[in-house]
């Protein structure tokens, strides 16, 4: 089988990641193009379609074509911030999207924050398991946010095992101040499971603004930019999440 290449093994520690076994094909590729997205909180747990477990704290993705362990390596095109990712499940089936990112793999290219980007995607090799992140143990635990800063103009969410809970609302549309972005979606069902899942993590005064063509999920509202600003690091430290600081208009 003269055109066929072998495939090299090699070890390599990822920036940030634990070491694995690798293979790369030294036939290259010149990648693909399209936008990346990433799960929602509620698939954390969940079979994929590979008969794989999606886990938001293992770099892993979802790939409409490459077979069960191919890692990629997802670039964003508007900053050059890179992740490599490991596919076990399929998807996503919108037309313009290549890739599905975990949470915390799109975290690492500010992708959370934002909600889609465009990206060019690259086959680098294959592993039998997903990276994680360095020191990391099995399962993610999240913590409970201690506290709403003062300067936050909400009370705050209902105690944990709580009977009632808040509703989650459109924020209405001359709503002013500033506000906490968690994601953002085409669909008001997505947007909603996702406002609900985080809800369940104690997060409160949630509510969904609509805009043209996308939902986003915020925490809202704000009087100040700066309260904003130290919520926003309350979530970073305690919660394995990012948003945007957004100006409400």
């Amino acid at each position: 089988m003269k055109n066929l290449l072998p495939l090299l093994p090699l070890f390599l520690l990822l920036p940030g990641q634990i070491a694995a076994q690798y293979y790369y094909d030294s036939n290259g590729g010149s990648g693909e193009y399209g936008i990346a997205v990433y799960y929602a909180d509620y698939m954390n747990g969940r079979r994929t379609a590979l008969d794989d477990v999606y886990r938001m704290d293992e770099y892993s993705c979802a790939h409409k074509t490459y077979p069960k362990g191919t890692l990629l390596k997802v670039t964003r095109l508007d900053n050059n911030q890179s992740v490599v990712v490991r596919v076990n499940d399929r998807g996503p089936y919108d037309a313009d999207v290549v890739v599905d990112l975990s949470r915390i793999a799109a975290l690492q290219i500010g992708l959370v924050r934002d909600g889609r980007a465009k990206v060019k995607v690259e086959a680098i090799g294959s592993s039998p398991t997903n990276p994680r992140p360095e020191g990391s143990t099995q399962g993610l635990t999240i913590k409970s946010a201690s506290g709403v800063p003062s300067s936050y103009s909400f009370t705050a969410s209902a105690a944990a095992g709580s009977s009632s809970a808040e509703a989650i609302t459109l924020l209405p549309p001359n709503s002013t101040g500033y506000a906490v972005q968690l994601g953002s979606y085409q669909s008001l069902d997505n947007a909603m499971r996702q406002a609900r899942e985080l809800q369940g993590r104690n997060i409160g005064n949630l509510h969904i603004w609509q805009k043209p063509g996308l939902y986003k999920v915020v925490v809202a509202t704000f009087s100040s930019k700066a309260g904003a600003q130290q919520y926003l690091a309350t979530l970073r430290s305690q919660h394995m999440m990012d948003g945007l600081v957004v100006l409400l208009r």
